[in-house]
């Protein structure tokens, strides 16, 4: 093992986990969409692959062959936007909401009297 690397992180890349609260009634429906979720991610990054490519081939053919490139930037934006969106459960199944994560920091390197105090206002748990 190479020192730096967190097996617990390499175990969660390797296999999707599924909740262990998660009912026994539910567990293959949670394996199927774990696995659905890593082949969408497979096909955004053969997006992201492909994006890539053409905005090559355009800067290639643009400088060398002064050809037209205009279908290159629709398709490069066509690909990146699918990329985004096949990714996103494959994301979120990893992390979590990712936007939520980085307002609740935002809001504790900001605001810490309200991001501590706030949550247990609305939980009723204020003391």
């Amino acid at each position: 093992m190479s020192p730096g690397v967190d097996v617990a992180e390499t175990a969660v890349v390797a296999a999707p986990l599924i909740d262990p609260a998660t009912p026994s009634w539910l567990r293959p429906l949670a394996w199927l969409l774990a696995q659905l979720n890593r082949v969408m991610a497979g096909l955004g990054m053969l997006a992201l692959l492909a994006a890539s490519l053409i905005l090559t081939s355009s800067v290639v053919m643009r400088y060398y062959l002064h050809a037209s490139t205009d279908w290159q930037d629709e398709a490069a934006v066509f690909c990146l936007v699918g990329a985004t969106f096949l990714c996103g459960g494959f994301v979120q199944n990893l992390r979590g909401f990712v936007l939520l994560m980085f307002l609740a920091v935002l809001m504790i390197c900001v605001f810490p009297g309200i991001a501590t105090g706030l949550p247990n206002l609305v939980m009723g748990t204020a003391s």
